[in-house]
């Protein structure tokens, strides 16, 4: 039989269970990572250009267990990205197919629109507090619109619906402004 004093066997029984207690403490439970990718496109118009920008965040989150209680590690990975286009894409060329101008509230006559989107061009000239409002409709229904275009500044925009193919009109809204608008599809 094996002479081991008690004292000793104590001793090692304590050791091992703060080793196992110190492993056991900076070995992680369980760690989870997730990324995050956002895109902005930004289409200037006028001359046409995308801006492509794609940002990408990593979490790594890291959590440990030790022999009190439990820790929570969260390392912020920011991975940005700047795909900026180095070239202007070649313009889209558009073709005129409604046109109206005016400086008083009206409904237009219906346009056909053979695209599945379409532009909407427009500018307006005002002195003082101009409003201008366009409900973009499909003939025939007088209650809901497809888009709503709210301008209160003098300026020239541009906005593309994706709204087609069908015929549509103008509900137009106007105070205090001059407007001019063309209604476009690619060629």
């Amino acid at each position: 039989m094996i002479n081991i004093p008690i004292k000793s066997i104590g001793l090692i029984s304590i050791f091992l269970l703060i080793g196992i207690g110190i492993g056991y403490g900076l070995a992680p439970i369980r760690t989870e990572i997730r990324s995050i990718t956002t895109t902005k496109i930004i289409e200037k118009s006028g001359t046409t250009s995308i801006e492509t920008v794609t940002s990408t965040i990593q979490i790594r989150k890291t959590i440990t267990k030790t022999v009190a209680n439990s820790t929570t590690t969260i390392n912020v990975v920011n991975n940005s990205t700047d795909n900026s286009a180095t070239s202007p894409p070649e313009p889209k060329d558009y073709v005129t197919v409604f046109e109206i101008e005016g400086e008083n509230e009206t409904i237009s006559e219906n346009f056909y629109i053979p695209t599945a989107s379409f532009k909407v061009v427009y500018t307006i000239t005002a002195k003082e507090k101009p409003f201008l409002g366009l409900f973009i409709y499909r003939a025939g229904e007088e209650t809901v619109y497809e888009e709503m275009i709210l301008e209160h500044n003098s300026a020239t925009k541009a906005k593309i619906i994706k709204a087609g193919p069908g015929d549509f009109y103008l509900n137009i809204k106007a105070s205090n402004v001059k407007y001019w608008i063309k209604i476009q599809v690619e060629n």
